[in-house]
């Protein structure tokens, strides 16, 4: 496991690394849990920049993976997917052709089976409100503070994505930029413009998202309760009951929302958090793989180090050696 974090000043900050924890702790306030979920060797690139009032940041990752998040209430964030045939969906929902995504009422997670190139801007809840009302003298619509994914304009949305880009890029270029007190308010007001823009059409948008079917409520329901509880050895028949749902609606669940079934999705929970450990276990320790093998409930080692390795691409005991 690699990881490199570069600081500029307190304003830009950006880290490069191949393990997903190390990714969770960088982003102080947002609660974020990583959980990969289809075969590669992970490698993740996110980068922020603070403004005043919010802060941008651009993510990028290359293998199918689970990402939770449970941002400060202080925090209202929004992001855009680039388009670029990404696959999977966020809170239960298909993720359209352009994602535009409001993480803006607390807990929320999205599912990528592919890769996943976005950026968001993450503005203060308080300057945010009071920003809106002065310009537009009337409150943030409820709308808005919401999780949801939603219909905009194509066009505002280009311009969205585009103009967090394109501050990003020129910032990451040009740090001293932000020592000038006119650039830095120019560049803090930009994205209120853009988001405004994006967001004005959602209000009116005739498109419509489909509510989440009963079968699909019941599997958000159990993947909580997988997650909440990893090192248990859940059965199916357990996790149909926390579903409320019949094994066969359970696995078309399954199926329709992570392209897996209950099971495979239960070991992958569980080879994530040996991962961790492995990563975690110091050089010098008497830490073994065996031991943390048997911590997440395999018993059968030959099995697991198969499928630890057809994962992420190492054996469990190189992953140990390079700890």
């Amino acid at each position: 496991m690699e990881g490199s974090c570069t600081n500029l000043d307190s304003r830009i900050r950006s880290i490069e690394t191949s393990d997903p924890q190390q990714l969770s702790a960088f982003q102080s306030g947002k609660g974020r849990q990583y959980t990969q979920i289809r075969a590669g060797d992970f490698r993740a690139c996110y980068t922020e920049i603070n403004l005043d009032g919010v802060q941008l940041f651009s993510e990028k990752l290359n293998v199918g993976t689970r990402i939770q998040g449970a941002p400060d209430s202080r925090f209202v964030p929004f992001g855009a997917i680039m388009p670029n045939n990404t696959q999977g969906n966020f809170c239960g929902f298909s993720l359209p052709e352009a994602p535009f995504i409001q993480a803006t009422g607390g807990v929320w997670d999205v599912t990528i089976l592919n890769h996943l190139d976005y950026v968001s801007s993450a503005f203060n809840a308080e300057y945010f409100h009071s920003y809106y009302e002065k310009i537009m003298a009337t409150e943030v619509p409820k709308d808005w503070i919401m999780s949801r994914l939603v219909v905009t304009d194509s066009d505002a949305l280009t311009l969205y994505r585009n103009g967090l880009k394109h501050v990003l890029y020129l910032v990451a270029q040009n740090p001293d930029y932000l020592i000038y007190p006119a650039v830095l308010k120019y560049l803090s007001d930009l994205p209120f413009k853009l988001i405004f823009d994006a967001l004005g059409p959602t209000l009116h948008k005739q498109e419509k998202i489909k509510p989440l079917s009963k079968r699909l409520r019941g599997v958000r329901k159990s993947l909580e309760y997988i997650e909440a509880n990893p090192k248990k050895m859940l059965t199916v028949p357990e996790v149909c009951a926390v579903s409320g749902l019949s094994e066969r609606s359970l696995q078309y669940g399954f199926q329709e929302l992570l392209g897996m079934t209950p099971v495979k999705y239960l070991r992958l929970v569980r080879l994530n958090g040996s991962h961790q450990d492995l990563l975690a276990a110091q050089a010098d320790s008497n830490q073994k793989v065996v031991d943390i093998a048997l911590k997440w409930g395999f018993v059968e080692l030959g099995r697991f180090a198969r499928e630890y390795q057809m994962l992420y691409n190492e054996l469990p005991s190189q992953t140990l050696r390079q700890a």
